[in-house]
């Protein structure tokens, strides 16, 4: 039998006046399996907070499914918050939800 996963869109509030948005991957009993967040990034592959002129956008995944798939950096991170706006996005068997993932 298939398992159920849904995916979610996530803000994290940043001091009120922003919000980084994400998204989030959980299984049929609410636990967070990944997050994937596109973050600014220099060309020497450091992570920052704003990107500038010859920066890019890179996707980062993090979670215990994205470890167990190889796909985690060095350390995991959460941006999770119970306060956070957040809405469901889709709804389906893990298939259906994999399926929907990037490449």
């Amino acid at each position: 039998m298939e398992k159920i996963f849904k995916i979610e869109a996530r803000a994290y509030d940043i001091a009120g006046v922003a919000a980084h948005d994400f998204w989030v991957l959980r299984d049929e009993n609410n636990n967070v399996l990944a997050q994937l967040h596109g973050l600014a990034t220099t060309s020497t592959g450091e992570i920052i907070p704003i990107g500038t002129i010859g920066d890019k956008l890179k996707f980062f995944h993090y979670g215990s499914y994205a470890i167990s798939l190889g796909l985690d950096p060095l350390r995991n991170r959460n941006y999770i918050d119970q306060n956070q706006d957040s809405r469901l996005v889709f709804v389906g068997t893990d298939t259906e939800v994999l399926a929907r993932s990037c490449d």
